[in-house]
């Protein structure tokens, strides 16, 4: 029995959503990524990289910081709306014939610790971390695990009137796809969905393995659990049949020291070596692999497997790899190996030959597509894929549909009310400083009309960007650590700096204040616990820094 559970996404405006959704930035080069900035700024590329190219010197919790700023920037801006009521999301792609159709959903963390979520990947207990954290910093679920539904045929039935209603979006992108989008809202139509997963005794994770771990792992450290948002994981769920695995080809650099000739020579010793003809238009059969070679193309009939062996070790691309990359070419692991260049199947022989005749690669080798069975067989084993095996699509655009676990966004009306109550509550000759760091300048503007003047930021890059955007009236307080050479970015326009913990950064402070010739408003940090961890002036030295700190312009 799966668990799906509908839900209130944020989603670009319709007239935008052409612009905003993005590849996911992994498949964007350095030179791709700066285009796609520069030249539209709608893109949620922003948002995943808002530092592009300036976030060496931040932390890992800065850059998350600065991506969490970025969203509320986009929806301050009024790009993204959020649905008024939790809805399943029907999501079709379509190209030159191919069709992929299915559901997006929050799915259980639960499920996935549960094995009825299967893997056939190993994931990495760092890059689970990192996917952990940003998911805790930045509250953005924007681009969804991809799971296969065999046996979902009821859910098939509960959705057919929903498919010939109007799309909230129909739009093409510039890789020809054509992309169409559905809300659905009506309860009967999600109960009879739910009820059609309650008979789907598994999903099988076809792109995702990382991300559904790190969502799962952040469930875990947050205690979260049933209907809370940190529990679920956001998902597109399509039907076996609408899940296309292509291959993954192998291009070597390296012949291991060998010429061609002794190179053939090696792989007729391997198995049945048949010279083709011209360029293969057919993938080759199960258990052969077609060889392109500076002396053409070949076939080669692989070893076949023991009956002993697991489901991975019977596929193609694994005996591959243990009789012909490893011990005749010396290629031990396909992970770390300089020589090997990994090559979607989507761009066919052709490109094989082309690399080969260029001299890009010595040879390579075109495999047959794995079958969702041979998949699925790995997956029910508990086994693991070789690494670049499956080239699956649909390949899903990011920032198109967000699941938000972090909590609440800017509502002018909570705004005004929570601000208002606050207020009550303080005396007159007390100062209320509301911290900005991580906040969109729409929204400190927001608090700014109703009155407020005193902002707190401890990111001193965050500042210089925002205060410019900002009216001149606002009271900047830095109440976080401040290094000295961060002084000069925030100096011109402080109002008080909260923590001065050392004489170094009290002279650069006057310093600067001197340059500019004006007064700083400081606050000493003064070390009182005796403890080698925290920082400060001690209590007997602050007494006479208290002195140098008058002094100071």
């Amino acid at each position: 029995m799966i668990r799906l559970r509908p839900f209130r996404a944020w989603r670009p405006v319709p007239d935008k959503a052409h612009l905003v959704a993005s590849r996911s930035y992994v498949s964007y080069s350095e030179e791709k990524m700066r285009e796609k900035l520069i030249g539209n700024p709608y893109s949620f590329l922003h948002v995943i990289h808002p530092d592009h190219g300036k976030d060496e010197h931040l932390s890992r919790q800065q850059r998350f910081g600065n991506v969490r700023r970025k969203w509320n920037e986009f929806v301050g801006h009024g790009w993204y709306l959020r649905d008024a009521e939790p809805c399943i999301y029907l999501y079709e792609q379509s190209r030159q014939g191919l069709l992929s159709r299915g559901i997006v959903a929050s799915v259980s963390v639960g499920d996935y610790r549960g094995g009825k979520v299967k893997v056939h990947e190993h994931t990495l207990q760092a890059r689970e971390e990192i996917f952990k954290e940003y998911l805790q910093v930045t509250g953005i679920n924007a681009e969804p695990v991809l799971l296969a539904a065999p046996g979902a045929e009821r859910v098939d039935q509960a959705l057919i009137g929903a498919w010939t209603t109007r799309p909230i979006y129909d739009f093409s992108t510039t890789d020809m796809v054509r992309h169409r989008v559905w809300a659905v809202s009506d309860p009967a139509v999600i109960r009879s969905v739910e009820a059609g997963f309650k008979e789907v005794p598994a999903l099988y994770i076809a792109d995702g393995h990382h991300r559904l771990a790190s969502s799962a792992r952040l469930a875990e450290s947050t205690g979260a659990f049933a209907e809370d948002p940190k529990a679920w994981c956001l998902a597109f769920i399509v039907p076996q049949e609408h899940l296309h695995i292509r291959n993954f080809d192998r291009a070597v650099t390296s012949l291991g020291g060998m010429d061609t000739d002794e190179f053939l020579e090696a792989l007729s010793k391997v198995g049945r070596l048949d010279r083709l003809a011209e360029l293969p238009s057919e993938p080759p059969a199960s258990g052969c692999v077609q060889v392109c070679s500076r002396k053409g193309w070949y076939t080669l009939e692989l070893p076949k497997p023991t009956s002993n062996v697991s489901a991975s070790d019977r596929l193609d691309a694994s005996v591959l790899s243990d009789a012909v990359l490893d011990p005749v070419l010396g290629i031990h692991d396909l992970r770390t190996d300089p020589h090997v260049k990994f090559v979607p199947g989507t761009l066919g022989t052709r490109e094989l030959e082309r690399m080969v005749k260029a001299g890009e690669a010595a040879a390579a080798f075109h495999l047959r597509p794995v079958s969702f069975a041979e998949m699925k067989g790995v997956a029910d084993g508990g086994g693991c894929m070789p690494p670049k095996s499956t080239y699956i699509e649909p390949k899903l655009r990011s920032g198109l549909l967000i699941l938000f676990t972090g909590g609440r966004l800017m509502d002018p009306t909570a705004l005004a009310r929570n601000y208002a109550a606050v207020k009550a509550t303080l005396p007159p000759h007390v100062t209320l400083v509301a911290v900005s760091k991580m906040r969109s300048v729409a929204e400190i503007q927001a608090l700014y009309d109703l009155g407020h003047r005193d902002f707190g930021e401890n990111y001193p890059q965050e500042l210089k960007e925002k205060q410019p955007a900002l009216p001149g009236d606002i009271r900047w307080h830095f109440i976080g650590h401040l290094q000295r050479n961060k002084v000069k970015y925030i100096l011109p326009f402080e109002h008080l700096v909260h923590g001065v913990d050392s004489e170094s950064l009290l002279e650069e402070l006057q310093k600067r204040a001197s340059a500019l010739g004006r007064t700083v408003e400081l606050l000493l940090q003064v070390h009182i616990a005796q403890e080698e961890t925290k920082h400060g002036f001690s209590l007997w030295n602050s007494r006479g820094t208290g002195q140098m700190g008058r002094r100071s312009p």
